[in-house]
């Protein structure tokens, strides 16, 4: 599934209640990720997504109830992201989100949504990592 040149993905994986993970996507180009895999239900793991580019990233996770294992290129994310949906996240797709936000010291802070059962889950490190690069956690 060659992504290379994509620069939109919104609903590209939308309402696929078979799928189960996505692996080797190449999101270096894609600048739009709106409701990327909206209710995909069956949805558990993502892999290594590059976020570097992106503008538009809107519930992209909306009614993965089930995602449980997510990871991001280090530093892409730049843009407020929800994970409100995903309760199941694994402390390693924690870390792996938090390593992804981008340092937006003197920029605007943007915002990183938790569902509230994986919000309890987060360290004080995490947190203070989070609002050092001026993300906000809700």
């Amino acid at each position: 599934f060659n992504t290379s040149k994509l620069t939109s993905m919104s609903l590209a994986f939308a309402s696929n209640s078979s799928l189960e993970y996505i692996k080797g996507l190449n999101t270096q180009s894609v600048t739009s990720m709106n409701y990327l895999c909206n209710a995909c239900n069956m949805l558990t793991d993502v892999n290594t997504l590059d976020l570097s580019n992106i503008k538009s990233i809107n519930n992209p996770f909306n009614g993965c109830r089930k995602l449980a294992n997510i990871s991001f290129v280090e530093l892409s994310i730049k843009v407020s992201i929800s994970f409100s949906s995903s309760p199941l996240l694994s402390n390693e797709s924690i870390q792996s989100i938090i390593n992804g936000l981008a340092d937006l010291t003197g920029q605007t802070a943007q915002t990183i949504t938790f569902h509230s059962d994986v919000k309890n889950k987060l360290t004080e490190e995490q947190i203070a990592s989070a609002t050092s690069k001026n993300w906000n956690i809700a």
